[in-house]
């Protein structure tokens, strides 16, 4: 009989969760264990981290930001038994996934500290601002409109441009819209407009070219299918009746034939004339059109039909062309630079469109005076043949008590500003000044920032003919000066950007096109908040100024039981505006107060542990494994042989202390049969230990402790001792004999 002891040792090359459950002992004597031993277990210490008990629903409740502009959040714990560190490592995730603002995602960690409170543990949460990502495109889709959308060109931009040909939108209402999914960045996030200008063409300009430069007797020749036909003079019309039916040029044939009209129209990608004999409007004849491509740069032969020229209704391969030669086209003159918007929507009228279809009340527009979208950053040239610029700022404002998206629920919205000339207004803004390098053909560059979660800054720049060196840089508005309020909240993030803008030219083929980017959040955010009647317009007047750092603003957290002495408006206690709604209630488990208000100013706002974490041991059944022997036994959970020696139940595993420490002193051991065939010396030893679904323990602290009784088998015993019993026998009944031998003869009477 003998008793054994294995101790588990510390793994310092390749250290592993499994460490403590795989005990390996060398003896370098030797250990001689006879045949027909059987093992038994006599106590067993193993040490297990202490364990945190999460039952369902546990939670904790926050609110980054002042009461009026800002939520609060929950944030739910999954139940189940965490380590410290595993606990600590599942409140940060839940915190970051209940933020709503990209600034602060991610930006959450909870600590756990055995050594803390007189090595009882205790938890440090704290959120962080994550840093401001590097400038660059997205993913802008069509929201109205016609618009072509190329995103990544340029480069991590995107290029956007208006597909139509003008119209009064030019100078009025934009009329195509773009949007994409990731939010303008809370703290330092901007979204950039550069703005191209394209040409002016007018109608005086062909009807210049038309009847003064190539007009008079026989000046235009007409052609069928290469062939010329006859000539004609080109001229305005002056015939009242026909003008009052929209006719613009009257075509008087030189040859006799009878005289044709023509009407100037736009047309998707090409300028067209429609043709007709005057009597009806324009439209009921056919178009001929002219080429883009001889605006100004080739042959202004009015196309054939095969390059989309006159049909073959009134003659087929007919079309047009001055005899004089090429028409160079009308003037055309850098500077029209149409009406473009930029700025940003709230959530919930981004997501309108979707959520209420075709309800014009919860969708984005281009109408600066009433509110289209949140910030309406505007530049535009005043007239269609004009090369002077407005430069105007509106702001959406929901109307308190008109539930979005209701009627005139944007009621309060309205201009900053409006109508600026940058080369004379600029001045009127508090410390702008006016451009004196801009010139026409210059690219302008309308941005849009977002600073500290509220604060809205407006710059317009320009550049030198598009190369992209933008100076003369103007600070135009910044939400508390000159009475522009930011009316951010909480629920309106994330702040998708939005650029609106006009169609092209009036009278040529010039798109309006513009290059967009920005700093956005790292990834789509979706707000999930309650909205209120306005859907929460936020207000100047509250906690948190709007130059304070995302890191200074106040913050409440809720995280357990909070007594009625503790709410109020003193030192110490929580306002009843804070108290109410959601709760927490895992202050208990953290060691926390039931809650904390940090007031702005603050750069940091940990919750730490200021009592002990309430924990428990988990004491789970195991089983003890000895694999050096052949040891036939079945794990009836798995369905496998096992090699065991010993199950232990958790009823059995006494606590020593709340560090984890379980010891099993079974009161009476079962002996296995070791099934050793002869008898043998062990140099080493190894024992498993397991869970009942055959995995290896991961959860336990080194030192692992166990001692074993190793002893002959009672049926061994027995059979050695019946044949120790049977060799005394036989020894006896031996001697005996040997004794009868040798006295043959002893005392018996003599033969003579």
């Amino acid at each position: 009989m003998s008793l054994i002891t294995l101790t588990s040792s510390v793994n310092t090359g390749d250290p592993r969760p499994t460490d403590p459950a795989i005990i390996k002992c060398h003896f370098s004597d030797g250990i001689t264990i006879r045949k027909g031993s059987e093992v038994g277990l006599v106590n067993m210490t193993i040490n297990k981290e202490a364990v945190f008990d999460v039952p369902p629903d546990t939670q904790l409740v926050f609110r980054i930001g002042d009461r009026t502009n800002f939520q609060q959040h929950t944030a739910s714990i999954p139940a189940g038994a965490y380590t410290g560190s595993g606990l600590a490592t599942e409140v940060a995730l839940a915190c970051n996934n209940a933020t709503l603002i990209g600034v602060y995602k991610g930006g959450w960690t909870c600590v756990f500290d055995a050594t803390a409170q007189g090595n009882k543990g205790g938890f440090t949460l704290t959120y962080n601002a994550q840093a401001t990502p590097s400038a660059s495109g997205q993913t802008f889709v069509s929201y109205a409109g016609n618009l072509s959308i190329t995103n990544g060109t340029p480069a991590n931009k995107s290029t956007i441009v208006g597909t139509l040909q003008g119209g009064t939108d030019d100078t009025q209402i934009p009329p195509n819209i773009a949007t994409a999914p990731k939010g303008i960045w809370g703290d330092g996030g901007v979204i950039d407009h550069v703005i191209a200008p394209y040409f002016i063409g007018s109608k005086t300009d062909w009807d210049t070219d038309f009847t003064t430069t190539f007009g008079g007797p026989g000046a235009w020749q007409e052609y069928d299918g290469g062939v010329p036909q006859n000539t004609f003079d080109i001229s305005l019309t002056t015939d009242p009746a026909i003008i009052a039916l929209g006719w613009q040029y009257k075509l008087t044939s030189t040859t006799g034939q009878p005289d044709e009209y023509w009407a100037f129209k736009d047309n998707v990608a090409s300028q067209s004339f429609w043709v007709g004999d005057g009597t009806g409007a324009p439209g009921t004849g056919d178009p001929i059109f002219w080429s883009p491509n001889a605006l100004g740069v080739g042959d202004g032969a009015l196309q054939d039909v095969a390059n989309g020229g006159r049909g073959s209704s009134t003659g087929g391969g007919k079309y047009y062309a001055p005899v004089a030669g090429f028409w160079l086209g009308p003037a055309e003159t850098l500077g029209y630079y149409g009406v473009n918007q930029v700025g940003y929507v709230r959530n919930n009228l981004y997501n309108g469109k979707t959520t209420y279809p075709g309800d014009a009340n919860a969708e984005i527009n281009g109408d600066i005076n009433n509110g289209g979208f949140d910030i309406q950053f505007q530049v535009k040239s005043t007239g269609a043949l004009s090369n002077t610029l407005s430069v105007s700022l509106g702001q959406l404002t929901g109307v308190g008590g008109t539930p979005f998206p209701n009627p005139n629920w944007r009621g309060n919205s309205g201009l900053i500003f409006n109508d600026l000339n940058p080369l004379t207004d600029f001045t009127t803004r508090t410390g702008a000044t006016n451009w004196a390098t801009f010139n026409t053909g210059d690219h302008i560059k309308l941005e849009v920032k977002i600073e500290g979660l509220r604060k809205i800054v407006c710059k317009i720049s320009h550049d030198n003919f598009g190369d992209g060196n933008f100076a003369e840089h103007q600070t135009l508005a910044t939400t508390g000066v000159q009475s522009f309020v930011s009316r951010i909240k909480e629920s309106h993030y994330p702040l998708r950007p939005v650029i609106a803008k006009s169609n092209g030219g009036f009278y040529i083929d010039e798109f309006s096109q513009s290059i967009v980017d920005g700093i956005f959040d790292t990834a789509e955010h979706t707000s999930s908040l309650a909205l209120t009647a306005q859907d929460g317009d936020g207000d100047d007047t509250a906690d948190d100024r709007l130059d304070a750092s995302t890191l200074s603003l106040s913050a409440l957290f809720k995280m357990g039981l909070i007594t009625t002495d503790q709410i109020g408006n003193g030192a110490g206690q929580i306002n009843q505006l804070d108290y109410d709604g959601a709760q927490g209630n895992i202050a208990l488990l953290l060691g926390t107060l039931g809650f904390y208000v940090f007031p702005s100013g603050q750069l940091t706002n940990p919750v730490v542990s200021s009592t002990d974490p309430f924990i428990s041991v988990a004491e789970p059944t195991l089983l003890l494994e000895l694999f050096d022997f052949n040891i036939q036994g079945y794990n009836g959970r798995t369905g496998d042989k096992a090699k065991v020696i010993a199950v232990i139940p958790k009823e059995e595993l006494q606590t020593g202390d709340r560090q984890g420490v379980l010891h099993y002193y079974p009161q009476f051991p079962v002996f296995i049969d070791l099934n050793i065939p002869e008898d043998k010396t062990y140099y080493d030893l190894n024992a498993l230990i397991r869970t009942p679904d055959g995995k290896i323990a991961n959860d336990l602290v080194n030192p692992t402790e166990i001692t074993l009784l190793i002893k002959e088998s009672d049926e061994t015993k027995q059979t050695r001792l019946a044949m120790i019993q049977a060799d005394a026998i036989a020894t006896a009944i031996a001697n005996r004999n040997e004794t009868k031998i040798n006295t043959i003869g002893v005392n018996n009477p003599k033969i003579r």
